[in-house]
């Protein structure tokens, strides 16, 4: 379910079609559908347990959305949750973004099927009943020299049931589950074990990673995909020492107050986590000051 809005003319251009040169206002009949669901991992939980909700966006094709951080132009697509307060939301996680390059500019963007993952930890003292997470969403949708910015909502219902305290989290996987498994080697993870730490160095921002399942050989190059807000993706030639993999990023990849933390997603890496398998790494850890 999406409404399409009206835009006034950008005030740059950007090739590739990654965003129009003039915006045309939309209407019913131009703006493209893009589908929303949420579908939650169990549709039964215990108190004190946790439950992942993924939200799919149906891009059209040939049309694509922006990333949660689009680079240097673009709108992003942005997600909030509406939730009962027996509910607490994690931090979504987001696929790894195509960034998209001409002369001047880069944008990093998502195409045909979307899932957004959000964990949900259910307090202990939660009633029984139902639980209804609502997600709002916004994003523009571009192809060919036209984008349309539109809004929609889907909601995610999940029971709780107390009589499940003790005897599992939950009372058996959602079927419509499948397909998101499916997608889980395209989504970063944070990966059990690995460990990291970020500290600011003349260059820039040095970043370790130690515990990953498979290093890559020294010299191999990353990709860095900064959620700081106008940064861009990264090429960055990795070191190995000892087990202990480090990059260097940008001191403007950095975000907060100073001395900040480091956010975004590290693609190239081999982790696992649990049964799952991903060639991505999502990093959020806290910058630390060099010592004097």
């Amino acid at each position: 379910m999406t409404r399409a809005a009206s835009w006034c003319s950008l005030r740059t251009a950007v090739a590739a079609g990654v965003l129009a040169v003039a915006l045309t206002v939309a209407s019913w009949a131009q703006a493209p559908e893009v589908h929303l669901a949420a579908i939650p991992e169990f549709v039964t939980v215990a108190p004190g347990t946790a439950v992942r909700v993924a939200v799919r966006i149906d891009v059209p094709t040939g049309w694509h959305i922006g990333w949660m951080n689009t680079g240097e132009s673009g709108l992003p697509t942005t997600l909030r949750w509406r939730e009962p307060p027996d509910f607490s939301p994690g931090g979504a996680v987001w696929p790894v973004p195509e960034w998209v390059e001409d002369a001047s500019r880069i944008t990093h963007i998502l195409r045909d099927t979307v899932y957004v993952l959000t964990p949900f930890t259910v307090a202990p003292a939660a009633r029984a009943g139902r639980a209804e997470l609502t997600a709002d969403l916004m994003w523009a949708v571009c192809s060919e020299g036209h984008c349309y910015r539109q809004h929609g909502s889907v909601r995610a219902v999940v029971r709780v049931d107390r009589g499940l305290a003790g005897r599992g989290a939950a009372g058996g996987r959602n079927p419509a589950w499948a397909p998101v498994a499916a997608a889980a080697g395209a989504l970063p993870l944070a990966g059990e074990g690995v460990i990291l730490r970020a500290s600011a160095v003349p260059e820039g921002v040095r970043l370790e990673i130690s515990g990953l399942s498979e290093a890559p050989p020294a010299g191999a190059p990353v990709m860095w995909f900064p959620a700081a807000e106008g940064q861009t993706v990264l090429k960055v030639t990795i070191r190995v020492a000892r087990g202990t993999i480090s990059l260097t990023v940008r001191p403007r990849d950095v975000t907060g107050a100073p001395p900040g933390r480091l956010v975004g997603v590290l693609a190239g890496l081999l982790v696992r986590q649990g049964t799952a398998t991903s060639r991505a790494l999502t990093v959020d850890v806290p910058v630390e000051l060099a010592a004097r």
